[in-house]
């Protein structure tokens, strides 16, 4: 276990001097492997991936920043979603430690389907009328619970069009995505299909999906 947590801290530490060498931001990710395996996703395997160049995003499961950061440069405002509090910690953090608090909102909620702040729970249409948002990218990286936040943004995948890129972790999961946006008329124009597991219930196959409604 030991010997684990080194190899991991050192991976972390190379991972954050590449970021800082090649992209100027600096990052603080603790320990935990899942931050560190989030910035090599972005920032070395590239994941995801975007036509344009992004005004407005909400990133939806921001957990350290990374995906917004990367964007820092061309986008004018950022919208980031992150419920848990030890990657919400670090998500403050690495915003301020890159000088980005006057173009980052952040916020520690669940989205969902409907907003319920007693529980901690935002929808995205919620957010989008509250702060007068024109969004041009929404992602969403939630953990199984990506059709509850499309449920919570059906006014503004009509009202604004957003580019989506989003996440999932199972193969119906993926099914469902690309059949709920298909209603909104948006087309899937880039997927990667980048982890898959034969054994592992629910969580068969982990995607990248990167949608654009039709004119």
């Amino acid at each position: 276990n030991e010997i684990w947590k080194k190899i991991l801290a050192n991976f972390g530490e190379k991972m954050v001097t590449y970021v800082k060498k090649y992209k100027g931001l600096k990052f603080e990710t603790g320990s935990d492997p899942l931050v560190i395996s989030a910035l090599k996703e972005v920032f070395i395997d590239k994941i995801y991936r975007i036509n344009d160049s992004p005004k407005v995003i909400i990133d939806v499961g921001a957990t350290s920043g990374e995906f917004g950061l990367s964007l820092s440069k061309s986008v004018k405002k950022m919208y980031l979603i992150e419920p848990s509090r030890d990657y919400f910690f670090l998500l403050v953090k690495n915003v301020r430690k890159n000088n980005l608090s006057k173009k980052a909102i952040l916020l520690p909620f669940f989205a969902s389907k409907k907003t319920n702040k007693r529980r901690r729970e935002i929808s995205i249409d919620y957010l989008v009328k509250k702060e007068k948002i024109i969004v041009d990218l929404l992602k969403i990286d939630v953990e199984g619970k990506e059709i509850d936040v499309l449920k919570g943004a059906r006014v503004t995948l009509k009202k604004y069009s957003p580019d989506i890129l989003i996440e999932t972790h199972s193969k119906a999961l993926k099914e469902r995505v690309i059949s709920f946006l298909r209603k909104f008329n948006y087309k899937l124009i880039y997927c990667y299909d980048w982890f898959y597991r034969t054994d592992a219930f629910g969580m068969d196959l982990i995607s990248v999906l990167y949608f654009r409604q039709k004119k």
